[in-house]
């Protein structure tokens, strides 16, 4: 399974750790994990060692990682504009509003877990 909001938040963020990418994208670190094992075994993500002798693991997009997210990434932006279109604008609004309290969430109960 090939999933954009990994693509996208590496993208965004190279040199992330995989805590934080499970808190970015929204899903349990077993879960990112899984798919950042599936991408990096198909050579789209690469990991390496953090700081000397951490365990910590940072993240980024493999050349066709970055290749293949860049392919990918006019059609999903189309099938979101496509989604979106068929929306009124106070749907569009109240979905907005949604995704944005989502992210808003994630990120304080990624601050508290860090405080």
């Amino acid at each position: 399974m090939v999933e954009p909001a990994v693509f996208a938040s590496l993208h965004e963020a190279p040199n992330i750790d995989e805590r934080r990418l499970s808190e970015r994208i929204g899903v349990d670190l077993a879960s990112t994990q899984q798919m950042v094992r599936h991408l990096a075994f198909r050579g789209f993500v690469s990991r390496t060692r953090g700081k000397r002798g951490s365990e910590i693991r940072l993240l980024s997009l493999t050349p066709a990682g970055l290749d293949l997210f860049e392919r990918l990434h006019p059609a999903i932006l189309a099938v979101r504009d496509q989604v979106m279109a068929s929306l009124s604008e106070r749907e569009r609004e109240t979905l907005q509003d949604l995704l944005a309290r989502v992210i808003n969430a994630n990120e304080l109960k990624a601050s508290r877990r860090f405080s």
